[in-house]
C-alpha cells in the first residue's frame, strides 16, 4: 500500500510517477518482495529494475520507507538485527 501511495504522489515537478506505469503495477507492487531491497541508516528501500513497473527509459523505480514507517511491522528480533533496539 506504501509503494502504491508514492507512486501516485505527485512529484515536484507536478508529475505521478504512476501515469507511466503499466496498467499491472498495482500486481507488481505487491509482490515488492521480488524486487531489490536493501536497509541503511534512513530505512528501506525497494528498487524496481527498468522494465518492471514502467518502459526502460523511466530507469528504476525505487521506493523509500523510513524506520518509523517499519518499526510497528517489524518483531523485536527483525528490530534488534536493524540496530533499532537496544540489548
Amino acid at each position: 500500500e506504501e509503494i502504491i501511495r508514492q507512486a501516485n504522489e505527485p512529484r515536484a515537478d507536478g508529475t505521478v510517477p504512476a501515469a507511466s506505469y503499466w496498467e499491472d503495477y498495482r500486481e507488481i507492487a505487491a509482490n515488492w518482495g521480488t524486487a531489490a531491497v536493501s536497509f541503511d541508516s534512513h530505512g528501506m528501500a525497494v528498487a524496481f529494475s527498468p522494465y518492471e513497473l514502467a518502459p526502460y527509459g523511466f530507469g528504476e523505480q525505487t521506493f523509500r520507507l523510513s524506520y518509523d514507517f517499519l518499526k510497528p511491522y517489524l518483531s523485536a528480533h527483525g528490530q534488534k538485527l536493524l540496530g533499532l533496539q537496544s540489548e
